[in-house]
C-alpha cells in the first residue's frame, strides 16, 4: 500500500505478478495504510515491512520460517540489536517504549515498535479493531496483541538507515506513541 508517498521509497524488484499495488490518493496515516492491505488479505500469513529502503525483503524468509516452526501466532523483526544501523536518538525512543512495554503490560518483545511482522491470518479482525491510523499504529498493534495474549516470538533482522526523508519527528511523535501504551497500561490495571 503507498499512502501517497512521495519520498524515495520504492518497491521491491522481486514482487510476483500476483501482488497487487494500491495506492492511496491522500495520505491517510502509517496504520491506515497498513489496515487498507489488511482487508484485501486472502492468505493464511499475513506480514508487512516499510519499504524506504530500511528492510531488507530477503528477512521474509527468515520471519517466515520462524513463524511456520513454531506455534508463535506472531514474529516481530527485531531491530534492536548491535548490527542495525537505526539512528541512536531512535534507538533510544525504542528501547524506552520497550522497556515500558515489558514492565507496565508484560510485552516480551524487545522491539515493540518494528514495521516488520509476520503473523497468522486469524490475528486480522484484532489488526483491524486497532483504533490508531498513525505513526504510533505500530505501538497500539503491539499492545492490543499482547493484551490479547498472542503467543508471540522475535527474531533479529537487517536494518539500514532509511532512504528519503522520514515523515517521523522524535520531539513530536514519541509523545503521540505514549496514547496506546498509557490506554493498555489502564486496561491491564
Amino acid at each position: 500500500v503507498d499512502d501517497g508517498s512521495n519520498d524515495k521509497s520504492q518497491w521491491p524488484k522481486f514482487l510476483p505478478p500476483q501482488v497487487q499495488i494500491i495506492r492511496h490518493e491522500q495520505r491517510s496515516g502509517y496504520g491506515a495504510a497498513l489496515k487498507t492491505g489488511f482487508r484485501r488479505c486472502t492468505g493464511d500469513i499475513v506480514g508487512f515491512f516499510d519499504l524506504d529502503g530500511s528492510y531488507d525483503p530477503q528477512d521474509l524468509f527468515k520471519l517466515i520460517g520462524y513463524l511456520q516452526n513454531t506455534n508463535l501466532a506472531l514474529v516481530f523483526g527485531n531491530r534492536l540489536h548491535k548490527a542495525s544501523e537505526m539512528p541512536w536518538i531512535r534507538y533510544l525512543g525504542n528501547s524506552f517504549y520497550s522497556a515500558l512495554s515489558r514492565f507496565f503490560i508484560g510485552c516480551p518483545i524487545k522491539d515493540v515498535c518494528t514495521g516488520w511482522r509476520l503473523f497468522r491470518s486469524e490475528l486480522l479482525e484484532l489488526c483491524l479493531s486497532v483504533p490508531e491510523n498513525g505513526l504510533n499504529y505500530s505501538l497500539a498493534l503491539t499492545t492490543q496483541l499482547t493484551l490479547a495474549k498472542t503467543h508471540q516470538g522475535e527474531i533479529d533482522i537487517h536494518y539500514h538507515e532509511r532512504k528519503g526523508h522520514s515523515k517521523l519527528v522524535v520531539s513530536k511523535d514519541g509523545f503521540l506513541f505514549l496514547g496506546p501504551l498509557l490506554r493498555g497500561i489502564y486496561v491491564q490495571f
